[in-house]
């Protein structure tokens, strides 16, 4: 499962790298964009059996202003 999240830019540096490197093991979504505000949201690849729980320390961090299940996309002809 997919999930995406934004940062809090206030949140505390430690807990910032702790949900994005320990609980999320997570990747920015915008990786080549400079701007400030997209710096900040992340996109995590979890197995299944993980995502769950990942998905809920992240809503609960102080850090993490919103954390979702990333919507299927389904490209039409």
């Amino acid at each position: 499962m997919k999930i995406q999240f934004k940062l809090r830019p206030d949140a505390d540096d430690v807990e910032r790298r702790r949900v994005v490197h320990e609980v999320a093991r997570a990747e920015r979504l915008f990786p080549e964009d400079d701007d400030p505000e997209l710096a900040t949201f992340y996109v995590a690849d979890l197995p299944d059996d993980r995502a769950a729980e990942a998905l809920d320390e992240l809503q609960r961090s102080d850090a993490v202003e919103f954390a979702e299940p990333q919507a299927e996309r389904r490209l039409r002809r």
